[in-house]
């Protein structure tokens, strides 16, 4: 079982919003954000509350984990609309099943926030999900 941040990444890559370490074009990174490239979709895992355990032990309990999404890139409006196609692909997924695990959903947690510019005045921009997970 991969943490959310893998399977969310398999998702994007699927969808063409990005490619999986790619040095130009929009790279998809995990947790580690490189210095390049300038336009870039980072997931980072946040964890989530225990899993819920239940009092039937043959009932798999069901973890909530949730992943931030970072999207860097060399213009305001680029970057914002490259979040916003990442939320549309995320927005599509219904239950689905990735490495081992079983998703029975995934939303997004607030809306789009613009979180800054970095060091090189590349414009950032974030937005959270959380998952609805089967333990195995």
């Amino acid at each position: 079982m991969n943490p959310l941040s893998e399977d969310i990444k398999d998702l994007l890559v699927t969808a063409g919003v990005g490619a999986f370490a790619a040095t130009s074009g929009w790279g998809i990174f995990i947790n580690t954000e490189p210095d390049e490239p300038s336009t870039s979709i980072t997931i980072y895992d946040l964890g989530g509350p225990a899993p819920e355990e239940c009092f039937n032990r043959a009932i798999k309990p069901l973890s909530r984990p949730s992943v931030q999404v970072r999207v860097r890139g060399t213009s305001y409006l680029t970057a914002h609309a490259k979040i916003n196609d990442v939320i549309a692909a995320l927005r599509r997924v219904g239950p689905w099943t990735a490495s081992g695990s079983t998703y029975l959903d995934l939303f997004q947690s607030n809306v789009t926030l613009f979180l800054q510019k970095d060091q090189k005045n590349r414009f950032i921009w974030v937005v959270d999900f959380h998952a609805v997970k089967k333990e195995a």
